[in-house]
């Protein structure tokens, strides 16, 4: 990780919009064939998960329920899928690094909320004293306040406008990094 959290690469990447067709778990393994993580924006709270075999695992027997649904994100290093809401439709986005047209990114790190941690088996609790909570799918995290911290890793596509103006076209998650400050 660079000194300021941010990285510039050149790579091959393509993106794909289809239409959404529920239910939700059919339309997840239909498309997103590998493991990752899953980040779900609810009307009521966020939650985050594993996503193995198809399946997905989330703390405390969660749910997502298509209806509560804003926003979802199911990702790895390699691919995500997007899901947002608009006009009361869900719509999708899926994009693959490592095919496609040759495209200049920028890889960050973002320092998640929590500088207490707790095992909660596959999960671990971040917390800090203000009371903000997070359950990420990341097992073993030790934080504090100090030097060691969980990172959401995140990949900035970089397009240009009609003036030739660069600007980020596109963002996706990737994982979550154990790391120091």
């Amino acid at each position: 990780m660079k000194a300021n959290g941010l990285e510039l690469k050149e790579i091959r990447s393509r993106v794909e919009y289809t239409e959404f067709k529920s239910p939700i778990r059919d339309f997840l393994s239909d498309i997103f064939r590998e493991d990752g993580y899953i980040v779900a924006y609810l009307d009521y709270k966020v939650v985050m998960g594993y996503y193995r075999n198809g399946s997905i695992t989330l703390p405390d027997n969660e749910s997502i329920e298509e209806k509560y649904l804003q926003r979802l994100r199911l990702f790895n290093e390699k691919k995500e899928l997007y899901l947002w809401r608009s006009n009361g439709n869900l719509k999708a986005r899926f994009r693959i690094d490592e095919e496609g047209d040759d495209t200049s990114v920028v890889d960050a790190y973002q320092v998640l909320w929590g500088t207490l941690s707790e095992q909660l088996g596959d999960f671990t609790r971040l917390t800090e004293d203000r009371g903000t909570t997070l359950i990420v799918p990341v097992k073993g995290v030790e934080v504090n306040d100090m030097k060691s911290r969980l990172f959401l890793k995140t990949r900035n596509y970089i397009g240009y406008t009609p003036a030739h103006q660069a600007t980020y076209i596109d963002c996706r998650f990737m994982g979550f990094i154990k790391g120091g400050i």
